[in-house]
């Protein structure tokens, strides 16, 4: 006897959700007062409130720093600029919605700001992805294709337009997922979640992979193939340079090892500088990314 397939129920899961994010006693209340939010949620709170902390205080810091050095108007300052902004987004929207959500359990501020604060949190992810593939590959052209600095810095500007435009029709979709409803069984208790939004559970988990896709998978091999570029390119140029010096008398070999010392020196800084964001974006992002695809 063939049995039939479960059928998605989004009435069900919705109800579910209620059910695993609210103590027992809960449940069984007919009073919205009463729906209060899970004792662990009180150590994610703690987790986020320490984030915030911390965020404020570095970004700040980087802030203040760049708008003391604003007179240089150079290209690093420019996209840093724009990084710390993305930062500050998530820093001081982000992060205390998603403290303010888990400690009320609860939607409190309607259905049009629950549309608006969840684009305005993806639109924070997305530009921060964003800028630093903006960064990566400024750092490929300064190296591999170096132009006149006019040039290089009106290609920064439309990078990161582009960085903009883009953070923002990725994140507008949520606007469409994601709406007020009640709770099944308290109507006064309302929630914001993306239940009834797709059709089936493969709409949802395409949708899903789209927003990883963009916001951590394509940023991540933009960034990497834009930095293995910069380490080749660095080698190549200092086997070239070991081999003409072999070929060279003494003098003119110190001569020139001492004019090449301060190029490989900042050389080496952008590299140190490189492999460092590679591995601190790819480490943070995974544990989100491990999350969405379970």
């Amino acid at each position: 006897m063939t049995q039939t397939p479960p059928q998605y129920n989004p009435e069900q899961k919705l109800w579910d959700y209620f059910n695993m994010d609210m103590p027992t006693e809960a449940l069984n209340s007919t009073e919205c007062a009463d729906v209060m939010p899970a004792p662990e949620h009180g150590f994610v709170v703690g987790m986020y409130s320490a984030l915030l902390v911390v965020g404020a205080v570095g970004n700040a810091g980087v802030f203040a720093s760049l708008v003391r050095s604003r007179r240089r108007k150079s290209r690093v300052n420019l996209l840093m600029t724009h990084l710390v902004v993305a930062d500050l987004i998530v820093t001081f929207i982000v992060i205390p919605l998603e403290i303010g959500w888990r400690t009320t359990n609860a939607w409190l501020a309607g259905n049009l700001a629950c549309k608006f604060f969840l684009v305005l949190r993806a639109f924070g992810l997305y530009l921060s992805s964003n800028v630093l593939v903006c960064i990566s590959v400024d750092r490929y052209f300064a190296i591999l294709h170096p132009l006149r600095l006019p040039v290089a810095r009106k290609r920064s500007k439309t990078m990161l337009s582009l960085a903009w435009l883009i953070a923002l029709l990725c994140s507008l979709p949520q606007s469409l997922v994601f709406r007020v409803m009640h709770h099944p069984k308290v109507p006064e208790f309302e929630q914001c979640v993306s239940f009834e939004a797709f059709a089936n559970q493969s709409q949802e988990l395409a949708y899903n992979v789209f927003c990883l896709c963009a916001m951590y998978f394509l940023p991540l091999l933009i960034i990497s193939v834009c930095y293995v570029c910069i380490f080749y390119e660095i080698f190549k140029n200092s086997k070239q340079n070991s081999e003409r010096s072999d070929e060279s008398d003494h003098s003119r070999v110190m001569l020139r090892r001492s004019d090449q010392r301060p190029l490989a020196r900042a050389r080496r800084r952008t590299l140190r500088m490189t492999v460092t964001i590679v591995t601190v974006f790819a480490c943070c992002w995974l544990p989100y990314a491990t999350m969405t695809l379970w």
